[in-house]
């Protein structure tokens, strides 16, 4: 689940330091609150990983 999901997030201060971050890099982003964020990490990896494997 980390190197589905964790590679590709990060956290900010404010929605101006996000701009500012996203302005320089060449990934496709988007923002979202964190609690969204958290709640979809989880559903992600409910999904996506099995019990037992």
């Amino acid at each position: 689940m980390y190197g589905l999901f964790c590679p590709y997030t990060d956290a900010f201060a404010d929605r101006e330091a996000y701009e500012a971050w996203a302005a320089e890099t060449d990934a496709a982003t988007t923002a979202i609150r964190l609690e969204h964020g958290v709640a979809l990490a989880g559903e992600l990896g409910q999904r996506t990983v099995r019990p037992g494997e």
